[in-house]
């Protein structure tokens, strides 16, 4: 798992790197006004892509890591599945932008369409990634996500500067999937005849509809917040938010998305041989991951908010954005364990009702929080909401699940990652703070604190044996020697 972990950490860094280039350039050529609508444009698609494909890329995963046979007839049936869905969204974006055409909406119709395509687009891009990791091929999910990274900034800059707004940026959404996809993928599409196997259509249907529910519900936890800012105090309220939130999810839930990438299909693979004993034992390193680099860069986000924030983001949007990373970072890790691990148990046992109940429960909860919090609090309001929601969600998850004993150790090894959170990002800030850093630029400012910050984390890992730090140090040091 060492090597793919490595292969996709490396494949994450540079997305990473290409995510918060394209925030900080886009937050640089369009007005805050713009902005916020281009956040809730893309906040639209996002919903539409969850729900409508998302359920058939992770039973793709689901079931191909589990199948060491020939695929063909998997593939033809995600054809036929995704195609179905792709003309229902198609129909009904269609009808949308046709009905706004005849109102006096705040959106166009041509906005409604770039939105519909791109979340297409990104249905189409994303069932292709699923397909690489299952396969376990990280050059090639590499290429497709670079790609794809690398031609939405590019393109979006361009059309921005040739007098685009929003629109402009949309375009290059659905644009740059597009053609990420048709470069590097397309095998399920590719897939020679058309014949039907009824048995595994069954398969993927009974096990992903309800994972259409769940991010259903998923996407009102991380998109409900957004609308109520944007319905309550007007799309320039959602800009800062959105920044903040989409920086984390792109760096710090990324990284904790390396080890679902490496570990899920030897998991599976493990669960399919030895079932939970099995399963346990490959659990294992992908729970000492996500703890430690979680709470390491959760550290970083919380310790140096306003030096990340005025280092990415334009002025008119980092003086928000720098009031709610520090609990949007705490958020995304704490749903990074729930949507890297226990969601996993879940999926295991083919218990995606109870993942459909949990996540609604954890959406009511959103909505409630930000209905009480927004109005007064804006988006630190939000920021508050999708805490308090990603929290209830992941004990829940985590209760849900202690049968299956994956957990026994985690709430002694989480006790001691937060200790080493709270006293780095307390010593950083004490250090930091003897020193008069407001002279330096952002960057040499960020770099100080920033490594103050981690070093702090690092040592005390160490010293207490953080979810087994030596071990993993040990591990890390042998792979890369020569």
């Amino acid at each position: 798992m060492l090597h793919h972990t490595l292969q996709y950490l490396a494949v994450r860094v540079a997305n990473g790197l290409l995510a918060v280039g394209t925030l900080s350039v886009f937050t640089h050529v369009l007005t805050t006004e713009q902005f916020g609508r281009y956040s809730l444009g893309l906040a639209t698609a996002n919903v539409i892509a969850s729900i409508g494909f998302q359920w058939i890329a992770i039973a793709a995963n689901r079931f191909h890591a589990g199948n060491d046979g020939d695929t063909r007839g998997l593939r033809r049936e995600l054809r036929r599945l995704w195609l179905i869905a792709a003309a229902i969204i198609a129909a009904l974006g269609a009808t949308a932008a046709g009905l706004t055409s005849w109102s006096r909406a705040d959106v166009s119709g041509a906005t409604i369409t770039l939105v519909t395509l791109a979340a297409i687009a990104m249905g189409l891009f994303n069932l292709q990634l699923q397909l690489v990791n299952a396969a376990g091929k990280p050059l090639q999910y590499g290429k497709l996500t670079v790609s794809r990274a690398a031609l939405l900034l590019g393109l979006g800059y361009v059309l921005t500067h040739q007098g685009g707004a929003h629109d402009a940026v949309l375009f290059a959404l659905g644009a740059s999937a597009l053609v990420a996809t048709t470069s590097f993928g397309t095998t399920f599409l590719a897939v020679s005849g058309w014949s039907s196997d009824p048995e595994i259509r069954r398969k993927l249907v009974r096990f992903g509809m309800p994972l259409a529910l769940v991010y259903a519900a998923t996407m009102t936890i991380d998109m409900a917040d957004r609308l109520l800012l944007g319905a309550i105090h007007g799309s320039a309220a959602v800009a800062g938010y959105s920044a903040a939130y989409d920086l984390a999810q792109q760096s710090l839930g990324a990284l904790l998305n390396v080890f679902m990438l490496a570990g899920f299909p030897q998991v599976v693979a493990a669960w399919e041989r030895n079932g939970a004993q099995g399963a346990r034992l490959a659990f294992q390193p992908m729970i000492n991951g996500v703890l430690l680099v979680g709470g390491a860069a959760t550290s970083l986000f919380v310790g140096c908010a306003t030096e990340v924030s005025h280092l990415i983001f334009s002025d008119h949007i980092a003086g928000q954005a720098k009031l709610v990373l520090p609990w949007i970072a705490a958020a995304t890790a704490i749903g990074g364990l729930r949507n890297y691990l226990f969601d996993i148990a879940l999926q295991l046992e083919h218990r995606t009702n109870s993942q459909f109940t949990i996540t609604l429960v954890m959406a009511a909860t959103n909505i409630l929080f930000g209905v009480l919090l927004i109005p007064e609090y804006e988006a630190r309001g939000a920021a508050w909401s999708a805490f308090g929601a990603l929290t209830l969600g992941a004990a829940c998850t985590a209760w849900t699940t202690r049968h299956l004993g994956f957990w026994k150790k985690l709430p002694v090894e989480l006790v001691k990652i937060i200790a080493c959170a709270c006293v780095s990002i307390a010593g950083g800030e004490y250090v930091t703070g003897q020193w008069t850093l407001q002279p330096l630029n952002s960057v040499l400012a960020l770099i100080v604190k920033g490594s103050m910050v981690m070093m702090l984390f690092a040592a005390l890992a160490l010293l207490l044996n953080a979810a087994n730090a030596r071990r993993s140090i040990t591990l890390l040091i042998r792979r890369v020697s020569p």
